[in-house]
């Protein structure tokens, strides 16, 4: 089956190579005369007026007209017959990926004669089904945007957010900065980008590649809901960017926006002003070679931003604690609720003779200039970061029939190390990045006949995306016996307290590359408008992580507290009580995917009323391969018999424990993690109706079926698991802090495994895995809209109602859960050493109760936690937005939008870090609102001008002048109060609390007293083995309000040069933006509202008001 896949990407390549470009716009109409018949053999020109690219086509015996393939622009239309006078219109600006009808009427006359018409409105949608916004050039370049980032813009189109469900993961310090957005509650990594027709998505987290700056930028178009079957591989929505390209005129602009702390607001938890200083600066330049023939049009963009934030906050211990007083940071002062240290400690002080030196040790490097007795530190954190990029563009007419494009741009980002040895609270928050992407795409368009036109592109993106971390020590260092994989780092967690290293704060690369390459060919004949193609990408990407390789140390206070909650963690680290441990060696992950789309697609013309676009796509599910061979399942048969795998390719002196498969072995797939999945046919239908025949209204139904391909990064931790990998937790300790790895059988098992990289390494007991299952499929979403539009004078009015389901969504289940145990036990039983309740948090007990220990003791030890993946959760969305847009005439632009949805979700995953539903027998349990779901949003942006006046005197005091402004508002964002500790003693992370109010706000619900803890079962109160029934994603913060303004004035130097001057200010009102409440009732902050980032733009970390001002010159 393979063979038959590469040849269907031999054909498509091939035909690449002898035509490349892309489908931008194309226009429909009517041509009629005077009494309303039709005129047929009426010749219709459109002259794109930039660059002098003129298409020609022949009306039909019903006097229609369809031309395709037109670069996006400016246009004149010219509509000529014998007898009849020429119809001109002007003023018509195609817009990518959009299909306005363009109707004329002949008036009786000689061809000389011409009748202009001045055409200033938005075209009403009359081809396509889906749902989209275009986002214009003047909208790209003049509204206020934060980093000058464009990808923040596809907010507002409406029913899209910021807070998409990617794992925090996939968004971070391993790929270049960007956004995350959920468009009509879809994944955050479920849109395709499209960049000059090639594709834009970065195979490692399915995020977008870099877009062009601004100036670069022509303009974007983003379309959800039953698009057409030409468009595939992502589900939730499609966005397609233009790059800018050349004319006739030589145009360009140099520009520089500078940022400087003295303008700026001051955040309201920050204790001193920002010191931020940011310039990007650059220009673009574009015209002709060969005049009507050959363009250019390049750019650059370089930033410089120097900052050094206040507004880092971290714990350290006091004087009080490192004496054994621990009566201030137990009290209410510290607490939500007063804690009590627990025998044999008195009156809430630990003995100095009970602490352990090498927590004192590691105690004395953190910092001692507190704020308060609770041992709050602020500090500054370094945000200093230099990013450029080159954009190159040549566009080449070669004749009538034939043109093409190539593109080339570079982006890079350097994000250096800012780290004070003297706190290691930085190794908890620092790390730094050197990205640098290629980006490559050539085209060209064949105009076959005037009812034939194929067009094709190939394309390339190449990441390399390196990660390093400041240098602290080893645990070693200190004098704990932890086998070292890589030079000074430490990874220590202290439950409400500090942190070191941790998280994704260790070196290691993440690397990718994509190959593409479509053909799309369109056939008119009669009223059929058929097209018909392919896509092929190939893709790549090499990772390497240590996460974890010198251990992670965990406290939590478990042990040293009253009731054993989980809140002082500081109680526990001074007596050197882990909770929790684990170790991993260094892993690295080589994959490789093929995709393969093809389709088909008619529209038919019914009547000039009626149109119905019918079509279906072929993607077949190729799942991604490990090039290493890193690959395994687990089978629950093979282990309760327990028979052993053939042991993997890549270490075949290995013995793997029961229940382990590898390739080769019955149920296993041959050559894939999951077996291919061929038939995928997806229909496409939808019917357009326009009810007067005029082009000034629709109605538009649609149903579209459509998969989503996962992305490469999604099963890094495969290539985690034993033997590779070899990560090893224990938890339910306590476990010594001077000998982590007391009393697990043999000590160490890393000692001898510290080997140079890829040695292959072991398979250890109570070892740490995420598997599949082998039949896994992709996601599946079921598509369906209405809408209606209409052209009222100037303005295009919409109402849309759009709906979705999705099936297979991946997600994730604990298979080997710890068994909650009622009663009491003997000496013995269950892993213990003394009698007591059969379920505790003991290490050997939490062991002992793990389901495949009792369902098989003799394998069983070897297997800790085990995520198994499926695909059976489902998510719904319905949503309907109203929304209005004047296109730039009378001096302003507009486009506002309202939007009122509801998104409903199983937990699903978009990485396999874990399980991802509390009780591992009750997905629906944890069905609920999806975290993205935010019921209203309304956008309103515009650009607005002053008229201009001819007095040359008033002229100097009023023309020129721009105003630029975004309003958003919506509902606040969710999230879940916990218990965040194992109540229920079966191990399951983020326990829900049990909600006992039927209103958990405070009366006032101030900032720091958002939540009522009292609506909620205490931890200490609530049931072993039980699990509450409160749904996650049900408190919402406050509602979310931002006013973003760019101001300026444009000053004409001479004819077709102008300097503008700028002023924007991101967060106007300085207004404080909250996010969702902390919700863990063991932590201090429980119910404390935090402002969250004032801005969609990556990297950004303000609070506050930011200042910007500019000059820019344009020719």
């Amino acid at each position: 089956m393979r063979k038959l896949y590469l040849a269907i990407a031999f054909s498509v390549i091939c035909g690449t190579l002898w035509s490349q470009a892309v489908s931008t716009s194309q226009v429909s109409g009517t041509v009629q005369d005077s009494s309303g018949a039709a005129v047929p053999t009426a010749n219709v020109t459109f002259r794109q007026i930039e660059t002098g690219q003129v298409r020609s086509v022949l009306t039909g015996n019903d006097g229609t007209y369809l031309i395709s393939n037109l670069p996006i622009g400016p246009y004149r239309m010219e509509v000529a017959r014998e007898g009849f006078a020429t119809f001109v219109q002007t003023g018509i600006v195609l817009n990518v990926n959009t299909n306005p009808t363009l109707n004329a009427t002949l008036k009786v006359g000689g061809v000389n004669e011409q009748v202009m018409v001045q055409s200033e409105a938005l075209a009403v949608e009359t081809h396509s089904s889906g749902v989209g916004q275009v986002i214009s050039h003047q909208e790209v370049a003049e509204l206020p945007l934060n980093a000058r980032e464009p990808t923040q813009l596809i907010l507002l189109a409406g029913n899209a957010t910021t807070q998409g469900t990617v794992a925090n993961d996939l968004n971070s310090n391993k790929n270049f900065p960007t956004i995350t957005l959920s468009v009509a509650g879809g994944n955050g990594n479920q849109i395709s980008f499209s960049l000059d027709g090639g594709t834009a998505n970065n195979p490692f987290n399915g995020l977008n590649q870099p877009l062009p700056f601004p100036d670069a930028l022509q303009e974007f178009k983003v379309e959800t809901s039953s698009v057409g079957a030409q468009t595939g591989q992502h589900a939730s929505a499609s966005v397609t960017v233009a790059t800018r390209s050349g004319t006739n005129s030589l145009h360009g602009n140099l520009f520089e926006y500078t940022r400087n702390y003295l303008f700026n607001g001051r955040s309201a938890t920050a204790l001193v002003r920002d010191s931020l200083k940011q310039n990007q600066f650059g220009g673009t330049i574009g015209g002709a070679i060969i005049k009507n023939r050959l363009f250019f049009f390049g750019g650059e963009q370089s930033t410089i931003k120097k900052s050094n934030p206040a507004n880092s906050q971290g714990y350290s211990m006091t004087p009080a604690m490192l004496n054994g007083d621990f009566s201030v940071i137990a009290s209410t002062q510290c607490q939500p609720k007063q804690i009590t240290l627990a025998a044999p400690f008195v009156n809430n002080v630990i003995p100095k003779s009970l602490m352990d030196p090498i927590a004192l040790n590691i105690a004395k490097l953190l910092p001692t200039d507190q704020v308060n007795q609770c041992g709050l530190v602020n500090y500054a954190t370094g945000g200093n970061q230099q990013q450029y990029q080159i954009p190159i563009k040549i566009d080449y007419t070669i004749n009538a029939k034939h043109s093409m494009f190539g593109r080339y741009m570079l982006s890079n980002n350097d994000t250096p190390l800012f780290y004070d040895a003297s706190n290691p609270l930085f190794t908890g928050s620092t790390t730094g990045q050197k990205n640098k992407i290629h980006s490559v795409v050539l085209g060209e368009t064949w105009v076959v006949s005037p009812k034939v036109i194929s067009s094709a592109h190939i394309a390339m993106n190449r990441g390399v995306n390196p990660r390093f971390i400041p240098a602290f020590k080893t645990p070693a260092d200190f004098g704990i016996p932890i086998s070292a994989f890589i030079p000074a780092q430490m990874n220590l967690s202290v439950t409400n307290g500090f942190t070191l290293a941790g998280g994704a704060s260790n070196p290691g690369y993440f690397n990718t590359l994509d190959y593409s390459a479509s053909e799309d060919i369109t056939i008119i004949k009669g009223k059929h408008q058929t097209q018909l193609g392919g896509q092929y990408i190939r893709a790549y990407m090499h990772a390497q992580n240590t996460r974890g390789v010198n251990g992670n140390l965990n406290f939590t206070g478990q042990y040293s507290t009253v009731g054993g909650t989980a809140s002082l963690g500081y109680a526990d680290f001074v007596t050197g009580q882990l909770n929790a441990f684990g170790q991993g060696r260094p892993f690295y992950d080589n994959d490789k995917s093929d995709y393969y789309g093809l389709y088909v697609q008619d529209a038919w013309r019914v009547s000039s009323h009626l149109s119905i676009n019918l079509g279906v796509r072929f993607e077949p599910y190729l799942p991604q391969r490990n090039t290493d061979g890193y690959v395994e399942a687990f089978s629950m048969s093979n282990f309760l018999a327990g028979k052993t795998g053939t042991p993997p390719v890549s270490s075949p002196v290995l013995t793997p424990p029961a229940g382990l498969i590898f390739p080769g072995d019955q149920g296993y797939p041959p050559n894939n993690q999951y077996n291919n999945r061929a038939n995928h046919w997806l229909p496409r239908i939808g019917v357009v109706w326009d009810p007067f025949g005029d082009g000034k209204t629709s109605i538009r139904a649609s149903y579209g079926l459509l998969y989503d391909t996962p992305h490469l990064f999604f099963y890094t931790r495969v290539s985690n698991n034993p033997p590779w990998g070899a990560t090893l937790t224990r938890s339910g300790g306590p476990f010594p802090l001077s000998n982590p790895w007391a009393g697990y059988p043999g000590g160490d098992p890393y000692k001898q495994n510290t080997g140079t990289a890829k040695s292959y390494g072991f398979f250890p007991t109570s070892g740490v895995y995420a598997v599949s299952d082998p039949n896994l499929g992709s996601p599946q979403i079921n598509t369906w809209n209405l809408s209606i539009q209409r052209q009222v004078g100037k303005w295009l009015i919409s109402g849309s109602y759009l709906g979705n389901h999705t099936a297979h969504l991946w997600s994730s289940r604990e298979l080997n859960p710890q068994i909650y145990i009622p009663g009491n036990c003997t000496a013995g039983q269950y892993g213990l050493t003394a009698p007591g309740p059969c379920s505790s948090t003991s290490a050997n007990n939490t062991a002992a109760r793990r389901l495949l220990t009792l369902a098989n003791p003799t394998w069983g030890p070897w297997y800790s936690t085990i995520a198994y993946l499926d695909a059976g959760a489902t998510s719904s969305y319905n949503g309907m937005i109203l929304s209005a847009q004047h296109r730039m005439s009378n001096n302003f632009s507009m486009l506002a939008n309202w939007t009122y949805s509801h998104c409903l979700a199983d937990p699903s995953t978009t990485e396999l870090t874990g399980p991802s539903y509390v009780d591992p027998n009750n997905r629906s349990a944890d069905r609920s609102n999806c975290s993205s779901d935010h019921r209203q949003q309304v956008n309103i942006s515009g650009v607005l001008t002053t008229p201009t006046v001819h007095n040359r005197l008033l002229g100097l005091l009023t023309n020129g002048w721009q105003a630029a402004p975004i309003f958003h508002w919506s509902t606040g964002n969710l999230t879940t109060v916990t218990y965040g500790t194992d109540v229920a003693l079966t191990g399951a992370g983020n326990q829900r609390a049990q909600q006992i109010l039927p209103n958990v706000y405070t009366a006032n619900r101030s900032i720091t007293n958002y939540l009522n803890i009292n609506a909620f079962l205490s931890p200490a109160a609530a049931p072993a083995g039980v699990y509450a029934s409160t749904r996650p994603f049900t408190v919402s913060g406050p509602n979310v309000m931002n006013i973003d303004l760019a101001f300026s004035r444009n000053f004409r130097i001479r004819e077709r040069h102008t300097m503008q001057f700028r002023a924007e200010a991101f967060n106007l009102p300085n207004s404080v933006m909250f996010g969702p409440p902390t919700g863990a009732l063991n932590s201090a902050n429980f119910g404390r509202l935090t402002p969250q980032i004032q801005s969609s733009a990556p990297g950004s970390t303000s609070t506050a008001r930011i200042m910007q001002f500019a000059i820019k010159y344009a020719f």
